[in-house]
C-alpha cells in the first residue's frame, strides 16, 4: 500500500469505528488505532506527517487538549473554519449519535476535509 490523500480513522479497534477522525494529507492506506492521541500521533508520525486535520465535537476540536497533546508529537494540528466546526458537531450529535447520516452530510464530510487539506493538513 503506497502513500495516498485520505483519513486516518482513529477509534478503530476490534472493527468498531468511533465517529472521530483525523484528516490530513498524506497517510498510509489502513493505518488505524485506539483512540488516543499518542497512538494516532505516533501514527501520523510514522506516515511522515507534519500536519494533521482534527474534526470532532466543537470540544475536541476547540479546546487545547488535542492539540497540545499532538503538539509534543511535533505536529501542527488545523481545524476547520467557524462554520464547518459548527457543521461537523451538529452532525456528530444530531445525526451520528443517533445513529443517522443524512445525504448533505455525506457529503459535507469530504468537503471540509478537502478544505483542511488545501490549508495543509
Amino acid at each position: 500500500m503506497g502513500i495516498q490523500r485520505g483519513v486516518l480513522p482513529v477509534g478503530q479497534r476490534d472493527g468498531a469505528r468511533a465517529p472521530r477522525r483525523l484528516a490530513f494529507g498524506s497517510v498510509r492506506a489502513g493505518i488505524g488505532g485506539r483512540f488516543t492521541s499518542p497512538t494516532t500521533a505516533e501514527a501520523a508520525t510514522r506516515a511522515g506527517l507534519t500536519s494533521i486535520g482534527l474534526l470532532g465535537t466543537a470540544f475536541t476540536m476547540e479546546q487545547d487538549f488535542y492539540r497540545d497533546r499532538f503538539a509534543r508529537h511535533g505536529l501542527r494540528v488545523l481545524i476547520p473554519s467557524a462554520d464547518d466546526r459548527a457543521d461537523v458537531h451538529r452532525i456528530i450529535y444530531d445525526e451520528l449519535c443517533l445513529g443517522i447520516v443524512l445525504e448533505p452530510s455525506r457529503q459535507k464530510y469530504p468537503d471540509v476535509i478537502a478544505r483542511l487539506i488545501e490549508a495543509g493538513a
